[in-house]
């Protein structure tokens, strides 16, 4: 089952986090104009409180996604929805 989280800011890395740790095939997605697909990449994510080391994390920009999500969840401002939505909408199963 692979889950795209849209939205890699910090209600999405917390929950990307602690899927990605439990086994689940996640990949976050971050705006063409955001600049947390290279740290997220390369570090991965810490979440305090929750695991002591970083998880390792897969992020992408919309325009890299040349696959299909069984299920997408969304973390964007509201002010973003339509956006992001048009965004990922070639990512939908």
């Amino acid at each position: 089952m692979r889950i795209g989280i849209s939205g890699a800011g910090s209600l999405g890395l917390v929950v990307g986090g602690i899927l990605t740790d439990k086994g689940f095939d996640v990949t976050l997605i971050d705006s063409e104009e955001g600049s947390n697909k290279s740290i997220i990449n390369e570090r991965g994510i810490l979440v305090q409180g929750y695991k002591d080391d970083y998880v390792k994390a897969f992020c992408l920009k919309p325009s890299e996604i040349d696959f299909k999500f069984d299920y997408v969840l969304s973390f964007t401002k509201l002010l973003q929805l339509k956006n992001s939505i048009e965004d990922i909408r070639h990512t939908f199963s």
